[in-house]
């Protein structure tokens, strides 16, 4: 059976955190497949994201660059509007039913996951992986994640989106692609 991670979040812009957690998820769990979901805009958050979805697109495909398991899946951008994860998941399950589904957070996600739209069913069809800094799952109901990773990052697309606008130099905490993309359309000034 084909097992398929979904990472979505709206990755503006996606950095090496993003990229990190997904090598980790594809390796660890040995995933067929990874699908790189943008989103319009996340459901639980109020703030609409700055650079255009077509943008944070671009700016994913070039994150995944040569690696053939991940795809970046435009479905929610598509969609115009806020998706749940749960119609995502149901989406790809209509031409890939036969499988085993992983969804990735981060710990930020972990601890609003009982907010997600219809998380009981999301629970139900596919495994959560979460990943927070060592030791610091004080999220509550440990039941509902299949596995939890150790992992560690300083960055924050937030944080990226500041310096930038500050005239930071980003450079370290960016794919080399996506750096580039970013200075090329002048996004975040």
């Amino acid at each position: 059976m084909r097992r398929i991670g979904i990472f979505g979040g709206t990755f503006d812009p996606p950095h090496r955190a993003h990229y990190q957690m997904a090598q980790q998820a594809t390796a660890l769990m040995r995933l067929d497949l990874l699908f790189l979901v943008p989103a319009w805009q996340a459901p639980l958050k109020n703030d609409t994201p700055i650079a255009l979805p077509a943008q944070r697109a671009a700016m994913l495909d070039l994150m995944a660059g040569a690696n053939k398991s991940w795809q970046v899946l435009t479905y929610e951008i598509e969609q115009a509007r806020p998706v749940p994860t749960i119609e995502t998941l149901e989406y790809l399950m209509g031409s890939q039913a036969h499988a085993e589904y992983y969804v990735i957070v981060g710990k930020d996600q972990a601890k609003q996951i009982h907010r997600w739209y219809r998380w009981e069913d999301l629970a139900a069809k596919a495994r959560f992986l979460c990943f927070a800094r060592e030791g610091d799952y004080s999220f509550g109901d440990d039941t509902v994640f299949y596995r939890k990773f150790d992992f560690d990052s300083p960055y924050s697309s937030s944080g990226i989106r500041q310096a930038i606008s500050e005239g930071i130099d980003v450079e370290s905490a960016l794919m080399p692609q996506v750096y580039e993309y970013i200075n090329t359309h002048g996004l975040y000034r």
